[in-house]
């Protein structure tokens, strides 16, 4: 299960990159958090290939910011051209602090405040990803009152089982996280972004769960997803172009798990369904 930037060097120390990791943590004391850059700007890469090769120039993999949230990590993404997702105002202001273009920043989370929200603008976030009428007013409020117009998605559930543990399942109808598109509440969200001042509705958003070793979830997630696009494009008139069909993908842990999905496999996979819609 080691990687290939770790090893085992004559001593019997692990090291990580060529690097004894005994005696950086003499140097530097315990506990100590090592990363390989080399290793994060390859796969930065290789999700920014993979997505451009599938769905052209304009695609954008955004790196979860709740995964690791500190100024280094925002600069290298920012190198390597991938937006964020950011679910705080921490992770916002770190996104800042270190210079990451804003306009590339989403900003999730189903239970933002009004202060939450005002210190997103403030700050320059590019999409807010929402998740209720409530939120949509606030944004919209807060937007009418800077005089600007703020880039929404829609966070949507399409009721798929994504079989992993259900503490990481979000795409279920009964989910906290946006509403479901089964019981209409989802059209009615959309209808209430048209109507509200100060918002430009850009796309729809879900995301189904967290350690899923199959692929079939995330096809499934992509024809709701596309059937619902269409049809709230037919009501309202107006065409709904953008699609985020969520992460999720399993990471292999220990040699008791499934192996991990090819994300360059995968992602044309997906790419091959949603031109079939």
């Amino acid at each position: 299960m080691l990687y290939s930037h770790l090893s085992v060097n004559a001593f019997g120390h692990l090291t990580l990159g060529g690097a004894d990791t005994v005696a950086l943590a003499k140097k530097y004391g315990t506990p100590l958090y090592l990363l390989g850059e080399d290793v994060i700007r390859g796969m930065c890469r290789l999700w920014k290939r993979t997505m451009e090769s599938a769905y052209g120039t304009d695609a954008l993999p955004l790196y979860a910011s709740k995964a690791l949230s500190f100024k280094g990590i925002y600069r290298i993404v920012a190198e390597e051209g991938l937006g964020v997702d950011c679910v705080s105002p921490g992770e916002i202001h770190t996104a800042h602090a270190a210079g990451f273009p804003m306009e590339k920043v989403f900003f999730h989370g189903n239970n933002k405040t009004d202060a939450d929200i005002s210190f997103a603008m403030d700050a320059g976030v590019g999409v807010i990803v929402a998740d209720s009428p409530e939120e949509l007013c606030a944004i919209g409020r807060e937007a009418v009152q800077r005089g600007t117009v703020q880039s929404v998605f829609l966070r949507v559930t399409p009721g798929i089982d994504p079989h992993t543990h259900k503490k990481i399942t979000t795409g279920t109808v009964d989910s906290k996280f946006g509403l479901p598109i089964s019981t209409g509440q989802a059209m009615e969200l959309v209808g209430t972004a048209l109507s509200t001042d100060g918002i430009r509705l850009d796309g729809i958003h879900a995301h189904i769960g967290s350690q899923i070793f199959e692929i079939a979830p995330f096809l499934q997630a992509v024809d709701c997803l596309t059937d619902f696009a269409v049809l709230a494009s037919v009501v309202t008139g107006l065409p709904i172009r953008e699609l985020i069909v969520g992460g999720g993908f399993g990471v292999r842990y220990t040699e008791k798990d499934p192996p991990s999905l090819d994300p360059r496999e995968s992602v044309h996979r997906i790419a091959r369904e949603l031109d079939k819609q």
